[in-house]
């Protein structure tokens, strides 16, 4: 989710490419992130703490920590 427009995208790169502003991240302990598959929303801390969805357990990106300072301060 994009800390300025409260809009989740697939990823920074796609919020870039259709907003008007650039995407700003979010602070961890703050609701931004949503399961692709059952659309449970989630804190940064506890998407970083899983490697599954803990409602659907299907897999996050397990390369997702590379990019970790794009999409949470």
């Amino acid at each position: 989710m994009c800390q300025q427009c409260q809009r989740y995208f697939a990823c920074a790169l796609c919020h870039d490419s259709l907003m008007t502003h650039t995407f700003q991240p979010m602070h961890m302990s703050q609701i931004s992130v949503m399961c692709g598959i059952c659309q449970l929303e989630m804190t940064g801390d506890t998407y970083i703490s899983c490697i599954r969805c803990p409602r659907c357990q299907h897999e996050f990106n397990p390369r997702c920590y590379l990019h970790h300072d794009i999409y949470f301060c």
